[in-house]
């Protein structure tokens, strides 16, 4: 693969941040029309439990993609070292024990910019289903 096509498709897959908040927070109505939520703080413990699982499945999920454009673009041989210089990028750990060769290592700073992103999402999300909730 070359890079400039990889850059301009570095969409890895579209999504719609404000689907998964909508969907979330179609979950607490419904568990607030059913009188479940903010009836009982356990309740509410396992709601909002959900609600970060999902979110903690999504981000794993997009470290896995990382991983394997990683993969797709021969820096890595192995799933297994793609998945761990992914998720290091996309916290901005930046650990820097691996490091891509020259022609592919701006795909870090971009992982790096997309987890922060991401991350944020993640928790406009947990707060607007915190709202929901009270």
């Amino acid at each position: 693969m070359r890079p400039a096509a990889v850059f301009s498709r570095l969409r890895v897959y579209d999504r719609d941040p404000r689907a998964a908040t909508r969907s979330t927070v179609n979950f607490i109505r419904r568990e607030k029309s059913r009188g479940r939520a903010g009836a009982n703080f356990w309740i509410d413990v396992g709601i909002v439990a959900r609600t970060i699982s999902y979110a903690t499945a999504a981000h794993l999920i997009e470290v896995g993609l990382w991983a394997l454009l990683f993969v797709a673009c021969g820096e890595f041989q192995a799933f297994g070292a793609s998945y761990y210089h992914s998720a290091v990028n996309y916290t901005t750990l930046g650990y820097g024990d691996i490091v891509m060769s020259p022609t592919w290592k701006l795909l870090g700073p971009l992982e790096a910019a997309n987890g922060m992103l991401m991350f944020g999402v993640s928790t406009g999300h947990g707060l607007c289903c915190h709202s929901k909730i009270d």
